[in-house]
């Protein structure tokens, strides 16, 4: 018997269902593909149509023709051809994700390494003529051991820096995470509504808070890394020391642990939303709006090849960001090639612009119920009668 094949579209939504995005759509069920379209292009639109029956004033909510352009501009143009369409595909989020690396590394490294001041001071030097010519020089054997003790003291003052900067960022954030009030405080202060009920203690309330080292997010970054299959005695000592540490005997990773109350600060500082929001805003309005008007047409979509390059473009800069010394503990090899190859595997999570759509629009409706929390509470057409008196 032929073993059954599920393909892994299917798997994937029966696992994480959306009304938007079923039946799942078959290349060989044109009908299939079309429902399917209809029903996200559905979900578009009452999801525009909840959002503005709560920001539009009565008067403007009350002219269906304006109503109907505004909803159709918004969930076709915007929601429909980029959040839905372009944002989805994943040569777009590889050439994001190359983007977002120079970025990072633009701002990581330093701008001249020590090999390269020595050669920018020699030149100087001999640009005034302070220096022999090289003719003169010393014998090839002094020049080299001079150019490796030259490297060497640069790279030991290098990291020698970054350790110091590594302490002073740690002891500092300890000592301001220890002087900032506990989770479960904030927590229920700003959670609380009337008076609370005797019988929940100060120990219900803080077990209820989940500690940040139990996030999922670790979770997933083990499952991308595979840790578990590449490395599992360290999957497995991760795990071992966050049992630990969040458990009844050290409590220092526990909900209102020193490093609990750590993390929670490096959270709130380095991305809280009242900062990012805005900024994040700001870029997607110029990006889809630049100059305040219409955005020109989008070019074509790239070739099959050219689908191919910006991937491996993308695994090539994953793979210069951490230095070439871990990626050899890694991945148990030299060969530079089959590190790309091993890169580009796990980039192909992002390939299907099918199961990126569940993502995108999971996070659209957080954003969404989030800023306006009436979406959560009554359907559309009950915010429409509350508005206008019908739907």
């Amino acid at each position: 018997m032929s073993p059954v094949f599920t393909a892994p579209r299917v798997i994937y939504h029966n696992l994480y269902p959306h009304p938007a995005l079923t039946p799942v759509p078959d290349t060989d069920i044109v009908a299939a593909v079309k429902e399917q379209q209809d029903h996200e292009a559905e979900y578009r639109q009452l999801l525009v149509q909840g959002a503005l029956a709560v920001l539009l004033p009565t008067e403007d909510l009350e002219n269906p023709c304006l109503r109907t352009l505004v909803t159709d501009v918004i969930a076709e143009t915007i929601l429909g051809n980029s959040v839905g369409g372009k944002v989805c595909e994943g040569w777009f989020i590889w050439e994001s994700l190359t983007k977002l690396v120079e970025a990072v590394r633009a701002k990581a490294e330093p701008r001249a390494t020590g090999e390269q001041i020595e050669v920018d001071t020699r030149s100087r030097l001999e640009k005034f003529g302070l220096l022999a010519d090289k003719s003169t020089e010393k014998a090839p054997s002094t020049t080299l051991e001079r150019s490796i003790f030259s490297s060497v003291f640069w790279r030991v003052l290098q990291y020698t820096y970054l350790t110091f900067l590594a302490v002073r960022f740690v002891i500092i954030g300890f000592a301001t995470a220890y002087s900032t009030p506990l989770r479960s405080a904030t927590t229920s202060k700003s959670g609380s509504t009337g008076e609370k009920s005797p019988m929940i203690t100060k120990a219900d309330s803080v077990r209820k808070i989940r500690p940040i080292l139990s996030f999922k997010l670790l979770s997933l970054c083990s499952i991308l890394l595979d840790l578990p299959q590449r490395m599992p005695w360290l999957s497995g000592s991760l795990a071992l020391l966050r049992h630990h540490l969040t458990g009844r005997v050290l409590r220092v990773g526990a909900t209102d642990g020193i490093i609990d109350q750590y993390l929670h600060y490096l959270v709130i500082t380095q991305f809280d939303p009242s900062t990012l929001l805005p900024k994040a805003l700001a870029l997607v309005r110029k990006n889809l709006f630049p100059h305040a008007t219409l955005p020109p047409p989008a070019p074509p979509p790239p070739s099959e090849h050219e689908v191919i390059a910006i991937k491996r473009a993308c695994a090539v800069s994953l793979l210069e960001l951490v230095p070439t010394v871990v990626w050899r503990k890694f991945f148990g090899s030299q060969e530079r090639e089959l590190w790309i190859q091993e890169v580009e595997g796990e980039l192909d999570v992002w390939g299907d612009a099918y199961l990126n759509r569940h993502l995108a629009y999971a996070v659209l409706e957080l954003i969404v119920v989030r800023i306006l929390p009436e979406l959560a509470e009554k359907p559309v057409e009950g915010l429409m009668r509350e508005r206008i008196g019908s739907a």
